[in-house]
C-alpha cells in the first residue's frame, strides 16, 4: 500500500494481508494495529513525528524500516528487522539495543549518527553494513570492532590522532572513511583490509609518498580520492601498485601540480575522473596509453588539465583508437579544445 499524501489516507482500508506500506499514517494509533503481519514499512513523518511512531512497536514481523528518527525505546522489539533506515535532519543516536538485534543486517543513517554513551563493545553483532556513523573516541572505534562481518562502512572521525583499527573486519569491502581534519597520528597504524575494493577517502591529508599504504592492495578496483585525502605538489606512482584498480577519482585536490605516472602503473583502468583539481599542471599523457581506458571525465578544473584531457583523445584517434571517451563540463568551448590540441600536437 502507498499513500501519496496525509489526507488521502481517510477512507483507506487497513488490514492483516497489507505486507508493504509506504507514505503517511494519519491515525496510526488506530492503523497500526491492523497491519500487524506487515513486513515492510517506508514511514513517511507527518508534522507530529511522535505522534507518527506511535505502536509501531507491535509490528514485530518487520523486515525493513526506513523512517526519520530512531524510534527508541521501541526497536528492541523489532526482533525479525534486518534493515533500518533513519532519514533525519538531526543527528541520530545509536542505542545499544540496536547492537543487540540478531537479524540485523543493515543499518544506514542518512546525515550523522553518534552511539550512544549506554553502549559498548559487546557480543558479535551480524551486521554487513553500517553509515554515517561518527568515530569520536577509542570507545567508539572498540564498538565497531564487534561487527566483524561488515562489508560496507561510511564513518567520519573527529579525533584526528585515531586511526579505525580495521584488521578484525575481515569481509570489509566498501569503505569510506572522512577526517574533520588532517589524520596527525602514527602513519605506522593506517592500515586497510586487503579485502578492500572500493575505497573512498577524504581529509585524511597523508602525504603523496604514503600511497602506496593504498596501491599495494591486492583487491582494490575503485578509489576515491576527496578533499585533500593526500596532500603535496607532486605525485608519482611506483611499479607493482595499483594492478587490479578500474576506477580513479580526484575530486577537489588544489594541492598538486604534477602527477608523474606511465601506463603500466594502473594496467586495468578503465574510468579516470578529475574534478575541482585547479593546479594540477596536466593529466599524464601516458594515462592514453593504458589499453583498457574507456573514458577521462574533467569538470571544474583548470584549462590545462582539459587541454591535456583532450589532446589524448586526440592522439588516440590519430593512432586508430576510438575507444577512448573525453567528457568536460560545458564551461569550456570542446571545438577549441581540440584546436588547440591539434595545434600543439603539430609542433
Amino acid at each position: 500500500m502507498f499513500v501519496h499524501s496525509k489526507s488521502s489516507v481517510g477512507g483507506r482500508p487497513f488490514g492483516l494481508y497489507y505486507r508493504s506500506f509506504s507514505g503517511h499514517l494519519s491515525h496510526p494509533s488506530s492503523n497500526i494495529p491492523q497491519m500487524k503481519l506487515l513486513r515492510v514499512m517506508n514511514l513517511r513523518s507527518n508534522s507530529d513525528s511522535s505522534n507518527e511512531l506511535k505502536k509501531v512497536d507491535l509490528l514485530v514481523q518487520l523486515r525493513y524500516l526506513a523512517v526519520d528518527r530512531m524510534p527508541k525505546p521501541l526497536v528492541g522489539n523489532f526482533v525479525n528487522l534486518e534493515f533500518l533506515i533513519i532519514d533525519g535532519d538531526e543527528t541520530i543516536y545509536i542505542p545499544l539495543v540496536i547492537l543487540k538485534l540478531v537479524k540485523l543486517r543493515h543499518v544506514k543513517i542518512k546525515g550523522s549518527a553518534i552511539f550512544e554513551e549506554d553502549c559498548y563493545s559487546c557480543q558479535t553483532t551480524n551486521l554487513r553494513s553500517l553509515s554515517d556513523i561518527i568515530i569520536n573516541n577509542d570507545k567508539d572505534d572498540e564498538i565497531l570492532r564487534c561487527s566483524p562481518h561488515l562489508r560496507k562502512l561510511k564513518c567520519f572521525y573527529y579525533d584526528d590522532t585515531l586511526f579505525p583499527d580495521l584488521h578484525s573486519l575481515t569481509d570489509l569491502q566498501i569503505l569510506d572513511l572522512k577526517y574533520c581534519s588532517y589524520f596527525s597520528g602514527e602513519l605506522t597504524k593506517v592500515n586497510f583490509p586487503s579485502t578492500i575494493k572500493n575505497l573512498t577517502l577524504s581529509e585524511l591529508g597523508l602525504p603523496w609518498e604514503e600511497i602506496s599504504i593504498i596501491g599495494r592492495l591486492p583487491n582494490l578496483l575503485v578509489l576515491k580520492l576527496l578533499h585533500h585525502a593526500f596532500v603535496g605538489e607532486e605525485w608519482e606512482t611506483r611499479d607493482g601498485e595499483f594492478q587490479e584498480l578500474r576506477v580513479l577519482e580526484l575530486w577537489s585536490n588544489d594541492v598538486v601540480k604534477q602527477w608523474i605516472t606511465c601506463s603500466e602503473h594502473f594496467p586495468q583502468l578503465q574510468s579516470l575522473f578529475v574534478s575541482q583539481c585547479f593546479n594540477l599542471k596536466e593529466i599524464p599523457s601516458e594515462i592514453g596509453d593504458i589499453l583498457t581506458l574507456q573514458e577521462i571525465v574533467v569538470y571544474n578544473s583548470g584549462y590545462e588539465v582539459y587541454k591535456s584531457a583532450v589532446q589524448i583523445e586526440q592522439e588516440q584517434r590519430e593512432n586508430g583508437n576510438e575507444e577512448l571517451r573525453v567528457i568536460t563540463s560545458n564551461e569550456l568551448d570542446m571545438e577549441d579544445l581540440f584546436v588547440s590540441a591539434a595545434a600543439e600536437g603539430s609542433k
